[in-house]
């Protein structure tokens, strides 16, 4: 389960709905005997049902055994779904979930196209759906134009933030001081996970292009992603990069990195369908909230949230472009911290106190 999920019920239940969390029944080889309220520091306000599922994942992995779980699982939920009143909501995170439910008042959060060569599954899915909660604007038009889902039956809403989280009060080097970094040099950071498509090659290849004083930083990943990212750095012979680790667990890290900066980085690539187009990404939220000097990509994912007023933008999977714009920060001080103002005061939109509400208004709405 994702903290997106998680968190959504959690919001849910703080608005007095009654909520229960249907999962797999699996084993995670990653993390094992994880209490995934602790894991995320989420209120323990909702339950968790595990439903069976065939999970040869420990085993056999690949496609055949991820395969064999989802159709599982999505037996399982229909089954257990077959229990529940008529007047009950189904929401779901993942189209396949609801393959085979057939329920009055189900509810889709779309984050992706759901393109595929089984189209026909898909639009048979979206017919059965009441009201789709949809992330951002494009895949909106995606999905009236290839499965012929009318506005009506759906809403814009991107993914949230914990503002008050993010939103911390410490200054550039009392920040410094508690993790540890040096409080001579300017530093450029990206926090989260290191996948390829987030751009991070990008940002890291930056760094040959900045002077001296600059030093790169790269806060997250799991043990894996950081072995393969050193690797690369390594074989770049990139000096000014430091790549730390960044438990997601340790809520005070993140936005003190964030603090730390003198600019948060979002680097994402355009070589990537799910970047370019179809994320409402987390890390800008908090980014916004962190009140630091934003460089984004410039791509219609980023601009469907961010326009020039918030961010600095430069052309995406440009390492040069992107340092570039470092500097145009570095020679304008205070352009760059009206644009963080602006950025910070414009995310008050997407605080999870401000979503929820408009997704149960919307299922009111459809039921």
């Amino acid at each position: 389960m994702s903290p997106l999920i998680m968190r959504t019920c959690e919001e849910l239940a703080r608005q007095g709905v009654e909520v229960e969390l249907w999962t797999p029944r699996r084993v995670n080889m990653q993390y094992p005997n994880v209490d995934p309220f602790g894991h995320y520091n989420i209120e323990r306000n909702f339950s968790i049902k595990k439903l069976p599922v065939v999970d040869l994942m420990p085993w056999i992995g690949g496609s055949l055994g991820f395969l064999l779980m989802v159709f599982t699982f999505a037996v399982s939920v229909w089954w257990k779904a077959r229990t529940m009143p008529d007047d009950v909501v189904l929401y779901f995170h993942d189209l396949r979930d609801a393959f085979f439910v057939r329920k009055k008042y189900m509810v889709l959060e779309v984050h992706d196209f759901y393109e595929s060569a089984f189209g026909w599954v898909n639009r048979g899915v979206f017919r059965r759906i009441s009201g789709l909660v949809v992330t951002n604007r494009i895949k909106m038009k995606h999905l009236a134009k290839a499965y012929g889902i009318p506005e009506s039956r759906m809403i814009h809403l991107p993914n949230a933030v914990d503002v008050e989280r993010f939103n911390r009060r410490e200054t550039k080097e009392e920040a410094r001081t508690k993790l540890g970094l040096a409080k001579d040099r300017k530093l450029a950071v990206y926090t989260g996970s290191l996948f390829t498509w987030k751009g991070i090659h990008t940002l890291a290849r930056a760094a040959k292009f900045l002077p001296g004083d600059w030093e790169v930083i790269f806060a997250g990943g799991n043990n894996h992603e950081r072995a393969e990212f050193r690797a690369f750095l390594d074989r770049e012979r990139l000096t000014n990069v430091t790549l730390l680790p960044l438990p997601y667990e340790d809520r005070e890290r993140a936005p003190l990195f964030m603090r730390a900066a003198d600019v948060v980085v979002l680097p994402n690539t355009a070589h990537n369908l799910a970047s370019k187009y179809e994320t409402s990404p987390v890390k800008l939220f908090e980014y916004m909230a962190s009140g630091t000097p934003i460089i984004a990509s410039d791509l219609p994912s980023i601009r469907n949230i961010a326009d020039e007023g918030m961010v600095w933008f430069f052309k995406a999977d440009n390492p040069q472009s992107l340092a570039e714009a470092v500097m145009r920060i570095s020679y304008d001080p205070a352009a760059a911290e009206k644009k963080a103002e602006v950025a910070e005061q414009a995310v008050q939109a997407y605080a999870w106190e401000r979503r929820i509400p408009t997704v149960i208004s919307f299922i009111r709405g459809i039921s």
